[in-house]
């Protein structure tokens, strides 16, 4: 049985794998959220190239 984790307990002395654990959630977990901001601008950059396309296609033809 895993022990619970309280980072808050000044008593709390974590083990190696615990450390480990913790770090490799952490570093997920920043993993995670980077990826997720780069695929919000590239929905916003597609979105903005798609208006553009559209705006242009719409205009009548200038020849």
């Amino acid at each position: 049985m895993k022990r619970k984790i309280n980072l808050r307990d000044p008593e709390f002395e974590p083990t190696d794998e615990e450390i480990k654990e913790l770090m490799h959630s952490a570093f997920a977990q920043v993993r995670a959220k980077r990826e997720a901001r780069e695929r919000a601008v590239a929905d916003e950059i597609s979105a903005r190239v798609a208006k553009r396309w559209m705006e242009q296609r719409a205009k009548p033809d200038q020849t």
